[in-house]
């Protein structure tokens, strides 16, 4: 059911199979706050976001911040504007990867959207990321992303890159 792949029409629009607006995933974020990531960079990747649950009409998401460690951890709702910064220096996301997998196993997210600008650490060491998890990778157009997610099902790991013009 959780199986994702591009709109056919609409290459930019991402289609979750087995998901509705009335059959809702379990939604997670690790965002990058890092120092590479500006405010408007950040601002992007937060409306990104929000464009998921507004339709998938899902009401609040677990918010993990992370630079080189978790920063934050948060509900974040459809409705809210803005998110406090909490970080500044480099990136590494695996502890923010751990904190939502290490949940006992009702809490685990069904999906988890990384928003970076993909300047990251390039392999996860101790992350074991189960088979029911998706993960959608959203990056800015421009950038590049170090993780190879090639080790991963493509139905699991999906990248998205996207414009802020």
């Amino acid at each position: 059911p959780n199986k994702s792949r591009q709109h056919p029409i609409f290459q930019d629009d991402l289609d979750l199979y087995g998901y509705s607006h009335t059959r809702k995933p379990k939604l997670a974020v690790v965002l990058d706050v890092s120092g590479s990531v500006d405010d408007k960079l950040l601002s992007f990747l937060m409306s990104e976001v929000q464009a998921i649950q507004r339709r998938y009409s899902i009401k609040s998401v677990t918010l993990v911040q992370v630079d080189a460690e978790i920063k934050d951890i948060q509900k974040f709702g459809i409705r809210d504007k803005f998110i406090k910064r909490e970080g500044s220096g480099g990136t590494i996301m695996e502890p923010g990867f751990m904190a939502l997998l290490e949940q006992s196993s009702r809490d685990i997210p069904d999906m988890i959207i990384c928003a970076t600008d993909g300047d990251i650490e390039k392999s996860f060491e101790h992350v074991k990321i189960p088979n029911k998890v998706q993960v959608i990778w959203l990056i800015e157009e421009k950038g590049r992303l170090l993780f190879d997610v090639s080790k991963y099902p493509k139905q699991q790991m999906h990248v998205i890159k996207f414009s802020n013009l």
